[in-house]
């Protein structure tokens, strides 16, 4: 997360989707950097919310406050992670999908108890506020990433210098149609969110 108080701003980082790329970007022009996983760098809306917003609030002397945040479409980023976590050592690591096929993983993740490779945080649950509303207020896609990087260097009047990071490599991408079903079904405010989210 990187926060710009001089600029009413907040840079939220939702895992797997290019954000990486405009947190290396901006991270010299932030005034608060988390940017460690761990630390605060994945923080949520509603953490920001109850920590840091009232400070930027102040900070500001009350000027509406904009959040930004990019959201990838629920299957590929699902699709994303079990590609990441197909690189880990399976013999160390419990979170290795290596071995797993991509429809054995979205079955685990929309199971009740999930195994440690399929437990994640749902891409909602880091752009909501209260009641499940929208929280962020400037919502990308990740296909519209120079959309988001055009909207901050403007915001912030600053040039951005956007890099590929953390690609993973293309590996099994097939879904089985029941299990896109059951997907969209449980995580239906994923699909919604995105499906508000500026494509262009």
């Amino acid at each position: 997360m990187l926060a710009f108080p001089e600029h009413a701003l907040v840079l939220l980082a939702v895992p797997k989707t290019g954000t990486t790329a405009l947190h290396n970007a901006l991270e010299a022009h932030a005034q608060i950097r988390l940017v460690r996983t761990g630390t605060g760098k994945h923080m949520t809306f509603r953490r920001y919310s109850e920590l840091l917003a009232p400070f930027m609030e102040a900070y500001s002397g009350g000027a509406p406050q904009r959040s930004v945040a990019v959201l990838r479409e629920p299957v590929e980023w699902l699709n994303s992670w079990y590609r990441f976590r197909a690189r880990l050592n399976p013999a160390r690591n419990p979170a290795s999908t290596a071995g797993i096929s991509f429809n054995e993983f979205v079955a685990d993740y929309l199971s009740e108890n999930r195994p440690r490779h399929a437990d994640l945080m749902p891409q909602a649950a880091y752009v909501v506020g209260k009641g499940d509303a929208p929280g962020v207020s400037h919502l990308f896609r990740y296909e519209a990433l120079g959309l988001a990087a055009d909207f901050l260097s403007e915001a912030l009047g600053v040039t951005l210098d956007l890099e590929r990071t953390n690609v993973s490599p293309r590996g099994d991408t097939a879904l089985d149609p029941a299990l896109k079903s059951s997907f969209m079904a449980r995580h239906a405010l994923d699909f919604e969110l995105y499906e508000q989210a500026v494509a262009s």
